[in-house]
């Protein structure tokens, strides 16, 4: 399938859910009682001409993807930590209550043994508070970024760092088994520098919008490219397990998940821009349309940025708790759950 018809069929997939409807009364003229004026008919069928499929869909779509994309290699070592991992069992077939501990759950009783080893399928001996580091690393790289993103994107356009955000990410989740088999320090490295390449990712998305999705589609478009985070997670968290358990091993969750990254940053190169003035498909309706909402992002003149009011500002500094309370246990969940159903509640891989 050619890639204008993927990106056609799925944004198509997108129309029938209501997707593309766009409230237009903004932009029509007001009507007189008498009826609609020639003027007004033709303006009238301008905007449903506008309202319909159009460049500002494929950069939506492709930002949910793009998103979806970020929380797989995001969520990724989660699950895979867990097969790459050696650990002992007991050599007896049969665990009986009295053999956990007092932090851990009864292990259910093992008919058979399936291996005579007493070692499972894991290649590093990593102790938890290696594997806390590990997992660690992504957000230190994280957070370093996350503040210039929207600056870099301002300055070098937020395809060009969005895109190099995910693709690079991809490139960095790809090389991610080797780095950990060369030395566990390489794979710490590694997984700082996907942090960092993500990190860049949300506030050049944010930029993007500003020049693409007029106003009255801005929380609709928002709700639906934020709506690839949980996609990805739910994805990669389910067959993650898989992959981890299947032939190529724990290696295939990285494979997997980096090499979407990179696939996806073909699309994105390919079928996005950073303005509607730098499309050079998108119809004279719909960038019409973008521009009567949006306005003009040139200023003749720097404003400067109220640090002192936004900074003392009450309900900027609730949204600022709120948003970290949230985080504290999304990311708490989502880093340590693999590892506690696999080693407290004694869960298989698969499930």
């Amino acid at each position: 399938m050619k890639g204008e018809n993927f990106l056609q069929w799925w944004s198509q997939l997108f129309s029938t859910l209501g997707y593309s409807r766009v409230h237009t009364s903004d932009h029509c003229r007001q009507i007189s009682p008498g009826g609609l004026k020639r003027e007004d008919e033709a303006s009238l069928q301008e905007e449903k001409t506008k309202s319909s499929y159009g460049e500002r869909h494929v950069l939506v779509f492709l930002l949910f993807l793009g998103f979806a994309e970020i929380y797989a290699m995001r969520v990724n070592l989660s699950v895979a930590i867990v097969a790459m991992v050696l650990k002992r069992s007991n050599t007896g077939s049969e665990l009986s209550p009295k053999d956990a501990s007092e932090d851990t759950c009864p292990e259910p009783l093992l008919q058979e043994k399936k291996s005579a080893s007493s070692l499972s399928i894991g290649d590093f001996d990593w102790d938890e508070k290696t594997q806390g580091m590990i997992l660690g690393c992504f957000f230190y790289g994280y957070m370093l970024t996350n503040y210039i993103g929207g600056r870099l994107a301002e300055r070098f356009g937020g395809r060009v760092v969005y895109g190099l955000g995910v693709t690079l990410t991809g490139i960095l989740t790809v090389i991610s088994p080797f780095a950990a088999k060369y030395s566990t320090g390489a794979f710490m490295i590694i997984r700082v520098l996907e942090g960092m390449t993500e990190g860049v990712t949300f506030p050049a998305m944010n930029v993007m919008v500003s020049f693409w999705i007029p106003p009255q589609e801005r929380a609709r478009s928002l709700a639906r490219i934020c709506g690839g985070c949980q996609f990805g997670t739910v994805v990669t968290l389910s067959v993650s397990g898989w992959l981890s358990q299947s032939t190529w091993g724990w290696p295939a969750v990285f494979y997997v998940s980096g090499a979407l990254g990179v696939v996806w940053g073909w699309f994105w190169f390919r079928y996005v821009h950073d303005s509607p003035d730098q499309h050079p498909t998108i119809s004279p309706a719909e960038k019409l349309f973008i521009k009567q909402g949006i306005g003009d992002h040139r200023h003749n003149k720097t404003l400067d940025v109220p640090w002192h009011s936004i900074l003392t500002s009450t309900p900027f500094l609730i949204v600022i708790v709120t948003h970290i309370g949230n985080n504290w246990g999304f990311y708490c969940l989502l880093t340590e759950l693999p590892t506690y159903l696999k080693n407290i509640q004694h869960y298989d891989m698969k499930q």
